[in-house]
């Protein structure tokens, strides 16, 4: 069940179970508790194949237990678990996946930091090759 990814790939994710039925956690907890043993990384919830939750965790097993009984219980069928192999970027991706996907149950979507955002940056590049340009044009028209 477990994807191990091998070569120059895989640097970051350890491993992935993905879009397993939510019976099957209960099923074979055995099974899992053994794959996710002291696993963190980021979890994704689906209803009828559709992304419903993304979240973070230390304890992906345990996380996925809690949530048969929290405010989504019932609102997920599936669930997918990437392992990540470095900690200190969970945030990270978390931020990034919730802001490309924006799923449902999520209450919250985490904004990327400001010094990251490169809208400010394209904007002021903009007016610089926009003068530029008309620099140039009077130019050619003077001649």
């Amino acid at each position: 069940m477990i994807k191990k990814i091998k070569g120059k790939r895989g640097a970051l994710i350890k491993g992935a179970l993905e879009k397993i039925p939510f019976e099957v956690f209960n099923d074979l907890k055995e099974e899992i508790k053994e794959i996710t043993k002291g696993a963190a990384g980021i979890y994704a919830l689906y209803k009828e194949k559709k992304l419903y939750y993304v979240g973070l965790a230390a304890n992906l097993r345990g996380r996925i237990r809690w949530h048969l009984k929290d405010r989504h219980a019932g609102k997920w069928d599936m669930f997918s678990i990437y392992i990540i192999r470095r900690v200190r970027y969970l945030h990270d991706l978390e931020s990034l996946i919730l802001s490309i996907s924006k799923p449902k149950g999520n209450k919250s979507i985490p904004r990327l930091p400001k010094n990251h955002r490169l809208n400010d940056e394209l904007r002021r590049m903009s007016k610089e090759s926009f003068t530029r340009a008309k620099k140039l044009q009077k130019a050619l028209r003077g001649q």
